[in-house]
């Protein structure tokens, strides 16, 4: 059975990347209406708060461009003995790259 949403190692990446970038906007939105007149605090309960959390783990296992981490340049580099910085990942610019398209 061939499908055109599959290649030969699994899922079409364009397509996954679009169905992440559905729910992550889809679960915006539903905050958005929930708490955008409201004081009260997002928490696990939310159905869309999880939804938001499930895509955003779907954007790291499919993988960050190298744009969107931020290593630490300068003076704070390795240290005899020591490890070098870890790089930080920049979710904003990140998620406004996918919600803007």
């Amino acid at each position: 059975m061939h499908s055109s949403h599959t290649t030969e190692n699994g899922p079409d990446p364009k397509v996954v990347i679009q169905l992440i970038r559905k729910q992550l906007v889809s679960s915006i939105k539903g905050l958005q209406k929930q708490y955008v007149t409201s004081d009260a605090v997002v928490t696990s309960d939310a159905e869309d708060a999880n939804a938001l959390c499930c895509a955003l783990e779907a954007v790291f296992v499919h993988g960050l461009k190298a744009k969107y981490i931020k290593t630490e340049a300068g003076g704070k580099g390795k240290k005899p003995g020591g490890r070098a910085p870890l790089p930080q990942p920049v979710f904003w610019g990140l998620l406004k790259t996918i919600t803007h398209r």
